[in-house]
């Protein structure tokens, strides 16, 4: 489970996660009493979930839409290694798009 990522804030301030070099990978507003969880996704299937649109849009033919909103902070995390992954396949004629799940909702409903 994420309970070793589970926080209640003691004060009003800004939690952030930060690298080891100093790098703050996203960092969130908050208040005492808050209760603040961290989100973790391991790289590897993620590279596993690239290769899975990849492959399903070239069966089928149809398009393959990652469903992730780059407000916010984790999902913007996920859409620089999707970008990244996405290199490591043939994706020529295939139509693989990023859009944040309202927008997702519409297009997909609009086909």
């Amino acid at each position: 489970g994420s309970h070793d990522k589970t926080f209640e804030i003691p004060e009003d301030g800004i939690v952030r996660i930060v690298t080891e070099d100093g790098t703050v990978l996203t960092e969130h507003k908050v208040e005492q009493g808050d209760i603040w969880r961290a989100c973790q996704t391991k790289d590897l299937p993620i590279r596993d979930w690239v290769r899975l649109a990849v492959n399903r849009a070239r069966a089928t033919g149809m398009p393959a839409v990652f469903w992730l909103d780059s407000e916010r902070p984790h999902d913007a995390q996920l859409i620089k290694k999707v970008k990244t992954y996405l290199k490591d396949h043939d994706t020529e004629g295939l139509d693989i798009r990023i859009m944040a799940p309202v927008c997702a909702i519409r297009w997909t409903m609009e086909r």
